[in-house]
């Protein structure tokens, strides 16, 4: 399936409940049993993005050692066994989109293996994957996911009272 970047994503759906995190205090109203359903969904969730994460793990091996033949492949896939073909490079940028708007504990393995399959990607270099992660501002993207996450590290920070500088990393 097309990542569209614009889809509701069942794996990186928001919490709309207005539950409180587990753990966010001790005067927090404990939380109600999951449903079934819930559980369900949380596993559908957690498999999504598993399978997510392999897919990439994959991709990126392919690449290892600046392979140009199979770097170029995940732009385009063609052949006498392909019929169609889609470009990966695009897709893995629409999910570091939706990554990007979900920065959280739950997406940050996903987030990581998608960062290293896209650093293999372009090394070599090759010139046709950098130009689809220059063209889609991708660089603008990580700064934001990064400027995210040091936020909200120093949040975290402030909570617990602690004053030390935080880096984003």
């Amino acid at each position: 399936k097309e990542f569209d970047e614009d889809d509701e994503d069942p794996a990186l759906a928001e919490n709309d409940g207005g539950e409180d995190d587990e753990g966010s205090g001790d005067d927090a109203p404990e939380r109600p049993q999951q449903s079934q359903e819930e559980q369900q969904a949380q596993a559908s969730r957690l498999r999504w993005t598993q399978d997510v994460t392999a897919a990439l793990r994959l991709m990126q091996l392919l690449c290892e050692g600046h392979n140009l033949r199979l770097q170029r492949f995940l732009q385009e896939q063609s052949g006498k066994f392909s019929r169609t073909s889609v470009d990966l490079m695009v897709e893995m940028v629409k999910l570091l989109r939706v990554l990007e708007r979900n920065v959280d504990s739950d997406t940050a393995e996903l987030m990581v293996q998608l960062m290293e399959t896209l650093i293999e990607a372009i090394q070599g270099p090759c010139q046709t994957n950098q130009k689809v992660l220059v063209d889609n501002k991708v660089l603008e993207s990580c700064k934001r996911i990064m400027q995210r996450v040091g936020s909200g590290q120093q949040q975290q920070q402030q909570q617990q009272g602690g004053a030390s500088a935080v880096s984003p990393l």
